[in-house]
């Protein structure tokens, strides 16, 4: 116990030194999605160990013997059940019974992987492995044989991977870790890392370039490790990754939607929630709490973590949720829990947050062994501009006048995703530092976002500027850190330089109402060295605030009255030259009332019309060229997508929370006789697409300036009414041929935590 508490003092005494050496800043507290009150549900008769949700099916596993309705109905259910995640009622057609306890749950696609120390599921022999479907638990084959607990799993598209105690598979040696296919259950022997104990946490980097192993050992692979360390997820071979501040055991891990971050949760005397740098394993923050850290999760820019015996000396939470830049808790989310050991499990996603462990109320409502946190805070922000959001960016070492303001034109600027900088190895964009002899002073970044239709407020601007910058909001100063007063040059040093986990550390600042506006809004930023000889720059933003969303739809050119037959509504785009996203043609007819009435137009590719699909994640070689064949992809009507529940098609996501980035869209149409106007192309977008017919880009809407890869995110997340606007580009004439020609369209989500996908288009003559 002393050493929890002094280790609580130190991080205290490190944040109050770091707030202290930002003067100028403030901590803002994690913008948490729901509320603390827990929502009524089914229970079950002891500890839940394991939770996981995929879309309204929400699995517990754990060491149970019963569910349990409001009303008091009962019904047999060992170890593992399942419930609706909306209602959290129990799913009667759902069974899958145990003989021993549930430790471990991932879904992937329609398949539920299960892991713990029992040795039959359904009666049939599944030593401590089992698959199972998502749709009504039936068992499926094979049977892996295992001698071991399976204490934690990972899946991603059809790959599995599995830790725990387990020295053998089917009699062969295998080291508390493996990996499978998640369709076939082939087990990849070449797969073989080894750890001198248990593995109790596993975690994908959203990319799927890492896979982060957590638990009781102090060595991975032979090589030094304590409690965390990284694996090459295709051979299992270690990275040179090392965490120094690292403890085994680590019982719990969390990334966030960018894979910069690593949050581990450890155990004994520790006590600590730790966020790292992925790249670096550098220490960002952490929190220290009176029991073991046994659960956490990551959704929408904050950490939530559960534990046992309470917070601070507060013996009722057993929860909380902290802002995955900053580490600040969320002091409005603190749901209370009637028992000692608390919780075991969280996942958090769109579905709200599903919690596990031992407890039989929360925040005074009966929720014994699992509770469901869904209904929406009503002080909740959104996130405007993410952290890794593209910028365009100057690295001269001068800047033209007026550089902050909004109608600067900065086209000729460099783009690229944050993080920016150089000298740390962790940059996503590499910028130029100058002469080697003397670095330049100053490093300038623009980019814009979506202020909705009324003008956002309660904003928070978390920033990470190695080592010192001030921030512009629509040409206004709102922000300045470790830099002087006064006007501020090219040629103007920073106060302090920044070393360690300060040069990669957010910093908080509450701005003004007012300052921000409806639609679009520009955010400049001046970064500046602390001397010439610095030998690194680090740059980074997130904005979050209190918004309505954005309605384009509302724009008179929006087919919004009948998107499965533009052609034939009265709000069509070809009765207003007025729309803000469209040129208008030169062609187009005018709006007077004396005008003749135009003929109607051509369409050539219909609303809601059939499109082939590639939803695999990777970007196919030449896809959007006329000679790629695309007789392998799928193929559906429109709207296409996933997530809102208005799609005719529903494309893979990829993962629940870890979704594919881009999402491919081809379909040919025919031209007798070449059109003599530019076509008018109408598209739903969520969130951000580039176009291109035969071949030849003709519309980026929402995306960064650049080559674009399969990686590539969107510039900003749409929510709303946003989701479903149809927006307006014009498509050159030039572009078509007489006869066949190809229009292909790739989707782009603005992160991996993104909950929908939404596509469909129109293309025709105005």
């Amino acid at each position: 116990m002393f050493r929890s508490q002094l280790l609580r003092w130190l991080v205290l005494a490190v944040g109050l030194a770091t707030i202290w050496g930002a003067t100028s800043l403030v901590v803002a507290q994690a913008a948490v999605q729901v509320s603390p009150s827990a929502s009524p549900s089914w229970r079950v008769n002891g500890k839940v160990s394991a939770t996981v949700v995929s879309g309204d099916t929400l699995v517990v596993g754990g060491s149970f013997t019963t569910a349990t309705a409001p009303d008091g109905t009962t019904a047999p259910r060992a170890n593992l059940a399942a419930f609706s995640m909306s209602t959290g009622a129990l799913l009667t057609g759902w069974r899958a019974d145990t003989d021993g306890k549930v430790l471990a749950l991932s879904v992937t696609g329609t398949r539920v992987f299960v892991g713990g120390s029992f040795t039959t599921v359904a009666g049939q022999s599944r030593p401590h492995l089992a698959r199972v479907s998502l749709a009504d638990g039936a068992l499926a084959a094979p049977s892996w044989q295992l001698d071991g607990d399976v204490m934690s799993l990972e899946s991603a598209g059809e790959t599995v991977y599995a830790g725990g105690s387990f020295l053998t598979l089917g009699g062969l040696d295998q080291y508390r870790l493996m990996k499978l296919e998640a369709g076939t259950g082939a087990v990849d022997r070449t797969f073989f890392p080894r750890t001198n104990g248990p593995v109790q946490a596993l975690q994908l980097a959203p990319d799927g370039s890492r896979l982060f192993v957590g638990g009781s050992f102090t060595t991975l692979s032979g090589l030094s490790r304590n409690g965390l360390g990284v694996l090459d997820p295709a051979t299992g071979e270690p990275t040179a990754t090392v965490f120094p501040y690292s403890v085994s055991p680590t019982l719990s891990l969390a990334i966030d939607d960018t894979g910069s971050r690593i949050f581990a949760g450890s155990a004994n005397v520790n006590n600590v929630i730790s966020a790292y740098s992925t790249a670096t394993g550098a220490l960002a923050w952490q929190h220290v709490a009176d029991g073991d850290i046994q659960a956490a999760d990551y959704y929408d820019g904050t950490v939530y973590f559960g534990f046992h015996e309470g917070d601070g000396g507060d013996t009722t939470v057993r929860m909380l949720a902290a802002d995955a830049a900053t580490g600040a808790i969320d002091t409005a989310f603190r749901p209370t829990f009637d028992a000692f050991y608390g919780v075991f499990a969280i996942d958090a996603g769109p579905w709200g947050i599903a919690a596990g462990g031992v407890f039989t109320s929360v925040s005074g409502v009966p929720a014994q062994g699992f509770v469901r946190f869904t209904t929406p805070r009503t002080s909740a922000t959104t996130t405007l501009l993410p952290s890794g959001s593209t910028w365009r960016y100057l690295d001269t070492g001068q800047v033209a006048a007026g550089w902050q303001t909004v109608g600067f034109d900065d086209r000729g600027w460099s783009s690229g995703p944050a993080q920016l900088g150089y000298g740390d190895g962790d940059e996503r964009t590499v910028v130029n530092s100058g002469p080697s002899t003397g670095h330049y002073p100053t490093t300038w970044f623009r980019t814009t976002f979506d202020g909705g239709s009324t003008a956002p407020t309660s904003l928070v601007l978390s920033l990470m500027a190695d080592d010192g910058a001030v921030v512009y909001l629509n040409g206004v100063e709102v922000a300045r850190d470790n830099l002087p007063t006064g006007t501020i040059t090219a040629d103007t040093w920073a106060l302090t330089a920044r070393a360690g986990a300060e040069e990669s550390a957010f910093r908080d600042v509450q701005l003004a109402d007012g300052v921000a506006r409806a639609g679009t809004n520009v955010v400049a930023v001046e970064v500046h060295q602390e001397s010439a000889s610095s030998s690194d720059v680090s740059f980074d933003l997130a904005l979050r605030g209190a918004t309505t969303a954005s309605s384009p739809s509302s724009s008179p050119t929006s087919p919004v009255s009948s998107p499965t037959s533009p052609t034939t509504s009265p709000t069509s785009p070809t009765t207003s030259p007025t729309s803000p996203t469209s040129p208008t043609s030169p062609t187009s007819p005018t709006t007077s009332t004396t005008s003749p009435t135009p003929p109607p137009p051509t369409t050539y590719v219909p609303a809601g019309t059939a499109w082939r699909y590639w939803d695999k994640g990777t970007r196919p070689t030449g896809w959007s060229a006329t000679s790629f064949s695309d007789t392998t992809w799928a193929s559906g009507n429109a709207e296409l997508g996933f997530g809102d529940g208005d799609e005719a098609t529903v494309v893979s996501s990829g993962g629940r929370k870890s979704v594919y980035l881009t999402s491919y869209f081809r379909r040919t149409f025919s031209v007798p006789v070449l059109p003599t106007v530019d076509l008018r192309l109408s598209m739903v977008i969520d969130d951000g697409a580039v176009v291109y017919v035969n071949g030849r880009e003709v519309a980026r809407d929402n995306m960064p300036t650049g080559t674009v890869s399969n990686t590539t995110r969107a510039s900003t997340a749409r929510a709303g009414a946003a989701e479903r606007a149809w927006r307006d580009f014009t498509v050159p004439r030039s572009a078509l041929v007489a006869g066949t020609n190809l229009i292909a369209v790739e989707v782009h989500q603005d992160s991996t935590s993104s909950s929908d996908l939404s596509f469909n288009a129109l293309l025709r003559t105005p």
